[in-house]
Formats: structure tokens, sequence, C-alpha cells
């Protein structure tokens, strides 16, 4: 079953860059929040290295994440 969850780690991914933001890809994907910002910090954790920066109140890819 692992790569299962990495598929939907990538997924969440996938989404929160598509949507432009944590909030809209949840409402996408019919989920709340807290569950994508989990699985992006759970990917994040994973690989090592941050997807996201924070700056102000957005969050933008790293050079990493592109």
């Amino acid at each position: 079953m692992r790569p299962q969850t990495e598929l939907n780690h990538l997924k969440y991914f996938y989404f929160t860059v598509l949507e432009g933001g944590v909030n809209l890809a949840a409402q996408r994907l019919c989920v709340q929040q807290p569950v994508v910002s989990k699985m992006i910090k759970s990917l994040e954790s994973q690989l090592g290295k941050a997807l996201f920066k924070k700056v102000g109140r957005k969050n933008i890819l790293t050079d990493f994440g592109q």
C-alpha cells in the first residue's frame, strides 16, 4: 500500500499548485484544509526538502517544489 500513499501525496501537492493554495485545493478535493496541509507536510518530510515557502499570506513554490 506504500505506493498508493505516495500517489495521494503527489495528488494533493498537484492540486495545491494547480488551484493556487491549500484552501482551494481542499475544496476541489472535497476534503478539509488540514488534510491537505498534513499531506504536503508529510511529502516534504519524505523528500527532506520544503516544497513551498511562506511569503506573507501566500505559499510560493520553492526551487525544489518547481
